[in-house]
């Protein structure tokens, strides 16, 4: 049964290509006026201007959304083109944070990515039901790959394009390859200058985020089968290095995480939370690792001490151990059984290190988890 597959499809990639970053006006900071008299208290920052766009960006948005952000409706491709267009005319334009996060985030979270879920569901009930050809399933496989590749361009162009007006060389080199704060340093680029405190730093690190999310549901809708999904991973892991207060990209990287390295994933929810800027729902999200993994550590502890030390996956024994006597101290639960887990715990620890069996970047992300919840016990008035 036909299922309407061979309608409207995204567009080819329409990217306007501006100057990289070094060409075109900058912003400068305004000098203070010489001769002037201080004032007892600064002068109230003026009301951000809207955006002349901003009405008719409002009415795309609504129209997407008449529309159920349906990728098959009629239109829905070319509505979201305009929008593209528009919300990197905004963004350009205006540099004032308020701007900056709502139109970015009216973008992303009121069409992008409603139109995203609406691939989603459409794919996992093809999946369900089995009822597309062979023809028909890779015409909506290309149709939503071509939507997330065009998407993930206009995000890299918007970024190099912000980077061009407003001349964020540290970004700039944020965004190559072998980027690294040692980089950086060697380079002579400082890295807390005008650029980080820029208004439009969050919004090429959330930028970031949107580039890894999309590598991901890219990675999914092909079902490739590599183990790491490294192109996300490389886009959370910019974003951590333009702003490592934030706690976004540590909870991506645990999403990216959760299937397949239990000790990265709890690391990654722990680090969420212990950052100036925490994600919303790091809390949440923790222990709901937690009551996960206490199903597989009942099921690992039920054995005897010598069954788990000459397990093959002994490694991963330990984790599903070491994070489930986290949930105990954190949450105070199962105090009992932990006493009696200690000694299996640290045996564990020990035959792994001695074996040289944990690399250096797991010792470090153990040791930051136990440093984290050290302070949570600590802070706690319990």
């Amino acid at each position: 049964m036909k299922t309407g597959h061979n309608r409207e499809r995204p567009p080819k990639d329409s990217r306007q290509r501006q100057p990289r970053a070094g060409g075109g006006g900058g912003e400068r900071r305004p000098n203070p006026q010489s001769g002037s008299k201080s004032s007892s208290a600064p002068a109230p920052s003026p009301a951000p201007k809207k955006s002349p766009l901003q009405p008719k960006f409002d009415s795309l948005v609504a129209e997407l959304q008449a529309l159920r952000c349906d990728p098959f409706q009629p239109g829905v491709f070319a509505l979201h083109e305009t929008l593209s267009g528009m919300t990197r005319t905004i963004l350009l334009e205006s540099p004032h944070p308020s701007i900056q996060e709502e139109t970015l985030s009216g973008f992303w979270r009121k069409s992008t990515y409603k139109i995203i879920n609406s691939f989603r569901a459409r794919a996992k009930d093809n999946e369900k039901k089995a009822a597309l050809s062979d023809e028909d399933l890779k015409i909506f496989t290309d149709t939503y790959t071509e939507f997330l590749q065009t998407t993930m361009n206009f995000f890299s162009d918007l970024i190099n394009n912000l980077i061009a007006k407003y001349r964020l060389k540290f970004v700039e080199l944020i965004i190559k390859e072998n980027a690294s704060l040692t980089f950086c340093k060697k380079e002579g680029i400082p890295t807390l200058d005008h650029d980080r405190t820029h208004p439009v730093i969050s919004t090429c690190h959330q930028a970031l985020i949107y580039l890894g999310d999309l590598a991901r549901y890219l990675k999914e809708g092909k079902k490739q089968s590599q183990p790491k999904n490294t192109a996300a991973i490389k886009y959370y892991h910019k974003a951590l290095l333009l702003n490592p207060d934030n706690g976004n990209p540590h909870n991506q990287l645990a999403v990216v995480a959760s299937s397949r390295d239990p000790l990265e994933n709890a690391y990654r929810c722990f680090r969420s939370g212990a950052t100036r800027s925490p994600f919303a729902t790091a809390k949440e999200n923790t222990k709901a690792l937690f009551l996960k993994n206490a199903t597989l550590a009942a099921t690992i502890t039920s054995q005897s001490s010598i069954e788990i030390s000459n397990a093959l996956n002994l490694r991963n024994n330990f984790f599903v151990i070491f994070i489930h006597a986290h949930y105990c101290i954190q949450y105070q639960k199962k105090l009992d059984s932990f006493k009696g887990l200690k000694r299996t715990l640290f045996d564990l620890y020990k035959k792994l290190v001695q074996d040289s069996k944990l690399t250096n970047e797991q010792l470090i992300k153990i040791t930051v988890m136990n440093i984290t919840t050290l302070h949570l016990v600590r802070s706690s008035p319990n």
